[in-house]
């Protein structure tokens, strides 16, 4: 699953992995943050290029949890309980 491999490169993200997203994101991705809004693997990869030439070991601390999150929300139910407890 394409989730499963993002929430690794999110959570594995180094220099070296920033192009490793190409067989994740789609190439003209959306990406979103509180300091940007940019479209596009090249645009994409400049912000953590960024990132990493200005912050000494940055950090999402909350985006595992998140992209968990996400994901237990995107993935279909697994039975009819877990469905009902989707829609209430």
């Amino acid at each position: 699953m394409k989730l499963d491999a993002l929430i690794d490169w999110y959570s594995t993200l180094t220099p070296e992995t920033i192009s490793d997203m190409r067989g994740i994101h789609h190439e003209s991705a959306d990406f979103r943050d509180p300091f940007n809004e940019v479209r596009g693997h090249r645009a994409i990869a400049a912000i953590f290029e960024h990132m990493f030439d200005t912050t000494e070991n940055p950090q999402i601390p909350l985006l595992g949890s998140l992209l968990h999150y996400l994901k237990s929300r995107l993935s279909p139910p697994q039975s009819d309980t877990e469905e009902r407890k989707m829609i209430s």
